[in-house]
Order: structure tokens, then C-alpha cells, then sequence
């Protein structure tokens, strides 16, 4: 499910260098999944070897749900972009 129609969907975010630029709900996903298997073992939790993988590794449904995730939420109002 796309829905690209929020303002803060369309935003793209550029890497610090200019290198490379991915849609703002992506890049939140992607900073959200960095963030957590970074901060479950702090918290006494393993993840799943399976998950515990760079974003561009995570299998594409994964992603995919992920990013429709944070877009509900910056349609919502929850989150901003």
C-alpha cells in the first residue's frame, strides 16, 4: 500500500555527501531499523540473525512494510517530517 500523498512522503533525503538521496519515509524506516538492532542488546533482547542485517539486506516485503509504516504515521501527524 504506496501513499505517496503527505507532503512529508515526497521529501527525499540526501546522505550527508550528496551521494545518494532516498525518500524520507524510507530513510526513517531505515534509521528506525539501524537504531533498534543497535539498542536491543542494551536491553537484553537478541534479534533475529535474520533481521540483524544491514537495511539494504532486510528482504524487500520487510522493507516494504516497514517504510508503508512511517508513512501512515507522517500522514497521521504522529511522526514529522
Amino acid at each position: 500500500m504506496k501513499n505517496d500523498s503527505h507532503e512529508c512522503c515526497r521529501a527525499v533525503c540526501w546522505c550527508h555527501d550528496g551521494r545518494w538521496s532516498m525518500p524520507w519515509p524510507e530513510y526513517v524506516a531505515m534509521r528506525f531499523h539501524q537504531a533498534y538492532e543497535e539498542l536491543a542488546p542494551l536491553h537484553g533482547y537478541e534479534t533475529r540473525r535474520a533481521s540483524a542485517v544491514p537495511w539494504v539486506d532486510v528482504p524487500e516485503q520487510n522493507r516494504d512494510l516497514m517504510v508503508d509504516v512511517v508513512r501512515r504515521l507522517l500522514a497521521e501527524g504522529v511522526i514529522r517530517g
